[in-house]
């Protein structure tokens, strides 16, 4: 519940103001067409509504403000292309760090000395001394929010697949950060791909 309150009293603002300053991006008269498919989910994020929310508002949110050259196209038969795939892996979990002490050994002073040889002969010395630095590294939780998906790009007149690519996306914070890094490089190579044709 810590973490919990923790991440979201953390991000909250930042998604409201990124979501409420957010311009429509424009599109070049005659640019081509894109429709976004539904994603095929595990089946435990398919029985989860808002698991399934998540995905596809953050493949549409990247798809509208990465791809700068492609017009977003939500009519079955009339986009040139389709961009979908398969999540394959949504899963969250905890790792539990056990609490440690580390120790190094530090200059605490040093003393500078004088003394003499059976022959009489003066000489300088000196003598350093040490303490121990205890470092208590406490234990506690770490968490995280591991994605896995393939994700295609197809031409709906030729039937042929543009590319296709496996994404492994790990974040310790939040599912939606995992989602949109792999959906946005998606989006901007689809753009590379298709946005000057």
């Amino acid at each position: 519940p810590d973490h919990a309150f923790e991440v979201i009293a953390k991000n909250f603002a930042g998604d409201w103001s990124r979501a409420r300053d957010k311009k429509r991006r424009d599109v070049p008269d005659g640019a081509p067409t894109l429709r976004l498919e539904d994603l095929t989910l595990p089946a435990k994020a398919a029985r989860d509504p808002y698991a399934a929310d998540t995905v596809a508002y953050a493949f549409r949110d990247e798809a509208e403000g990465a791809m700068k050259h492609v017009k977003i196209d939500d009519s079955a038969d009339g986009s040139r292309y389709v961009a979908g795939g398969t999540i394959h892996t949504y899963e969250q979990g905890e790792r539990w760090y056990e609490p440690s002490v580390s120790t190094t050994m530090k200059v605490d002073h040093t003393e500078t000395f004088t003394w003499r040889d059976e022959k009489g002969s003066a000489h300088t010395g000196t003598r350093t001394y040490y303490v121990t630095d205890i470092q208590d590294i406490p234990g506690g939780y770490a968490f995280f929010y591991h994605v896995n998906a393939t994700l295609y790009l197809k031409d709906r007149q030729t039937g042929a697949t543009i590319f296709e690519k496996t994404y492994d996306r790990e974040d310790e914070e939040r599912y939606a950060n995992a989602l949109h890094a792999m959906f946005g490089d998606f989006c901007r190579e689809a753009d590379r791909r298709i946005g000057k044709t």
